[in-house]
């Protein structure tokens, strides 16, 4: 994960396309621009969620940087989704258990009655 500001695009020639624009040692999964903090959410191939908030992330200057630990994973285990917690849990569950105070963090395991079916 990585807090990268927007500044640091900025150009002084007129160019058709940046160079280094992002990382490219590993894919891209998200990205948002952010005017204001917000909670975001992370789920794990091991369905494990982390909530956390954008405030933990530090804002990096470099727009190529690689970024900081968000998920702390075991070997085989990656991030699949990231959105809000309402999107991935749906509205009215409460995200208390999954949410993370610091960073990095393994997450919460999610529990069938905590995931949303298929079919609603």
């Amino acid at each position: 994960m990585v807090r990268v500001a927007l500044s640091g695009y900025v150009t002084k020639t007129n160019r058709k396309r940046l160079k280094n624009a992002i990382y490219g040692g590993s894919k891209l999964l998200y990205a948002q621009v952010l005017k204001e903090d917000r909670d975001l959410a992370l789920v794990s191939s091991d369905y494990r969620l982390m909530n956390f908030n954008t405030s933990l992330l530090k804002t990096k200057t470099t727009t190529n940087t690689q970024g900081v630990q968000a998920f702390t994973a075991k070997k085989g285990r990656s991030v699949t989704t990231v959105g809000t917690t309402e999107e991935i849990l749906g509205a009215g569950v409460s995200a208390e258990k999954f949410t993370a105070q610091s960073l990095p963090s393994a997450g919460a395991l999610m529990k069938e009655n905590d995931m949303p079916s298929l079919f609603d």
